[in-house]
């Protein structure tokens, strides 16, 4: 990264829709338009207080002790199930629709 480095006092979004850096020096426009915040592939979207919020993610796919009933709020959703009693042995999952039109939950992997 070259040049000097400065000190951030507060970091907002100016009329125009730009991001914008006030620095103890002076101020500074990023210049990184309001309609890639908060998108995948944007900028981290700044809460009401212009700080950007820091949340847990949750694993990529999540993981249950049981597998649930089969249904639309599950297709083409991968789950891990990690059966008690098993150690820590795991199997990967996912829901589809099969020939009958009916949900079902098809086993993709497990570990060994």
């Amino acid at each position: 990264m070259g040049g000097q480095l400065h000190l951030v006092k507060y970091i907002y979004i100016d009329d125009d829709g730009n991001l914008v850096a006030q620095a103890w020096s002076g101020i500074v426009s990023i210049g990184i338009p309001v309609s890639l915040l908060g998108k995948p592939g944007g900028v981290a979207k700044l809460n009401n207080n212009g700080k950007i919020p820091a949340v847990e993610i949750p694993p990529f796919v999540p993981e249950m002790d049981h597998l649930p009933s089969p249904g639309p709020e599950y297709e083409g959703m991968p789950l891990r199930v990690k059966l008690p009693g098993t150690g820590t042995k795991t199997e990967l999952y996912t829901c589809v629709v099969n020939s009958q039109d009916e949900y079902e939950w098809v086993k993709l992997s497990e570990s060994t």
